[in-house]
């Protein structure tokens, strides 16, 4: 690859983020530009670098990773969000997927799965581990619909199809 993606990392545990970054930092087309320990760092970044793609967590202190996208992707709607996450609970996954994220990274996968999830969403593809893809399959069921709190989430035939592929 000719130019290196430009990526900042958001996580709110100091010893993952260094972790994620030395990964990365393995990875010859990843150029990490910036780091930010919550959402109000990773807006304030953004700001004054252009980075490529963020490396977005969910919970966060401050401002979490789902108000953080929403705005972020308001300012800078060619930005590539990918969550990274530690939690199974299909909730946070339909929250980031409705504010723009395009692929999810479980914090434990590794450094393969890691560059296979920025190589997918750098060539305009999303990016979703089978186990998470399975998980909000079987809680949408048959009917195409789930609920979210208070909301509920209505998914066109479509998307359902998507989905299902």
């Amino acid at each position: 690859m000719k130019n290196k993606f430009k990526i900042i990392v958001v996580d709110d545990y100091l010893l993952f983020r260094k972790g994620v970054i030395a990964v990365l930092n393995e990875i010859e087309f990843i150029d990490v530009i910036g780091e930010a320990s919550n959402g109000n760092e990773a807006i304030a970044l953004l700001e004054h670098f252009s980075p490529d793609a963020i490396l977005m967590d969910i919970k966060m202190p401050e401002m979490d990773g789902i108000e953080a996208t929403e705005k972020a992707l308001a300012k800078f709607p060619d930005l590539k969000i990918i969550t990274l996450s530690s939690y199974s609970d299909h909730i946070y996954y339909y929250k980031m997927i409705k504010a723009g994220v395009q692929g999810f990274v479980q914090k434990k996968a590794g450094k393969d799965e890691l560059k296979n999830a920025i190589c997918s969403v750098f060539k305009d593809e999303n990016y979703f581990p089978q186990d998470i893809l399975r998980n909000l399959l079987f809680k949408i069921g048959k009917t195409g619909t789930e609920s979210v709190g208070d909301s509920e989430i209505v998914l066109s035939k479509r998307e359902t199809e998507v989905l299902q592929l």
